[in-house]
Formats: C-alpha cells, structure tokens, sequence
C-alpha cells in the first residue's frame, strides 16, 4: 500500500496534545482528578501499538491496540 495512513503519527500528535493539556482535564474531573492522566496514558498504548505494527494494515493496527487496552 503505497498511500497507507500513518497511524502511529497521528496518535503521536493526539498523545502530545493531550500531555498538554493533561492538567487542565485534571482537574474538569472532578471526581477523582485523573482523566488527563489516563488519556495520556491511553493514547501512550495506542502510538506504541501503531508503531509495533507499522507495516500492517490500519485495521490490524487498530485491532491490536485494542487487545493491548483491554
């Protein structure tokens, strides 16, 4: 696939995004100040997994980050 979408940049710039702006969705929950945190966290999982199976189809990408969060 000569057009393939770069999956693993896109998260990249998702995750980093969110690192900064990680504080802020802190502190909008309100109810354990967290979700900034685990966004970042989760985004981490999935730019690891897009760049673990960078030559596989986006599909087969996507599906293995969602073995990885489960």
């Amino acid at each position: 696939m000569g057009n393939q979408l770069d999956l693993a940049s896109l998260f990249q710039t998702v995750t980093q995004n969110l690192m900064g702006k990680k504080e802020v969705l802190n502190q909008a929950d309100t109810y354990n100040n967290n979700h900034g945190d685990n966004m970042v966290e989760i985004f981490r999982v999935i730019t690891q997994a897009m760049e673990q199976k960078k030559d596989a189809a986006p599909s087969d990408q996507l599906a293995y980050a969602s073995q990885l969060l489960k």
